[in-house]
């Protein structure tokens, strides 16, 4: 009984989603935080969907700044989980009304 000609070394890998993508390009030194903290945000928002305070990342908070805005592809990361941002300063959580963020 054969294999069939099956050869392990043929299959053609799939193309990386823009959010793999994303997650293979963060910097090895900052990704553990980063992933961390991008895990509890998104953890509040579950939690608690109508606290408007979760629904948006004050990106220019220095916590923040420093394992996301700082890093490279970490906001592309959130964007790519769904959130997006009106302002630069700041990226919202998806169903969030464009324009309806409150902190600066």
């Amino acid at each position: 009984m054969g294999y069939a000609g099956y050869s392990p070394g043929n299959q053609v890998a799939d193309k990386l989603t823009p959010l793999q993508q994303a997650l293979r390009a963060l910097p090895l030194d900052k990704a553990a935080d980063t992933l961390e903290l991008i895990e509890k945000l998104t953890r509040n928002v579950v939690r608690n969907p109508a606290e408007d305070k979760f629904r948006h990342i004050k990106l220019t908070n220095p916590k923040i700044a420093a394992v996301i805005t700082d890093v490279p592809f970490a906001v592309d990361i959130l964007k790519e989980m769904g959130r997006r941002g009106p302002r630069a300063s700041r990226i919202s959580a998806a169903g969030t009304r464009e324009g309806s963020c409150c902190h600066h």
